[in-house]
C-alpha cells in the first residue's frame, strides 16, 4: 500500500483522459475520436502502472528504513523472527558482539592485574 494511488479519470463527458492521484493530475490526451481515445487509454494505462510501481517502491523503502542490523549494517526486514535478537540485530551478530565484549573484558582484567603487580 502506497501513500499515493494513481488512477485514470475521464473529464469533459469522457473526452479527455487524465492520470490522477489524491494530490495531482496529468493530462494524457483527448478522446474525441476512436483512434485518439484508444491511444490515450493505452498511454494512461502504462503511466498508471509505472507511477503505482514507483509509489510502491518508495513506500517499501520507507518501511524498511529502520530494519538495519546495528552490527553488520545489513537489512533485518526479510529475516524470520527466529533469526533476530531484535528488529535491529541478527542473532549471529548479537552473539559475535557478546563474545567480543567478553574477550575485551578478559583482556582488560588481565591488563589491570598486570599493572597492579
Amino acid at each position: 500500500m502506497s501513500e499515493q494511488e494513481w488512477s485514470i479519470e475521464h473529464r469533459k463527458h469522457g473526452n479527455e483522459v487524465y492520470v490522477v492521484s489524491s494530490r495531482e493530475g496529468i493530462f494524457v490526451g483527448e478522446g474525441y475520436n476512436d483512434k485518439e481515445r484508444k491511444r490515450s487509454h493505452y498511454l494512461a494505462d502504462i503511466i498508471v502502472e509505472a507511477l503505482n510501481k514507483a509509489e510502491d517502491a518508495k513506500f517499501q523503502l520507507r518501511v524498511r528504513e529502520g530494519w538495519v542490523c546495528i552490527h553488520c549494517g545489513e537489512s533485518t526486514y526479510d529475516n524470520d523472527t527466529e533469526q533476530l535478537f531484535s528488529a535491529i540485530e541478527h542473532i549471529g551478530c548479537a552473539l559475535k558482539a557478546e563474545q567480543a565484549a567478553k574477550v575485551c573484558d578478559i583482556l582488560l582484567k588481565k591488563n589491570k592485574e598486570s599493572l597492579i603487580d
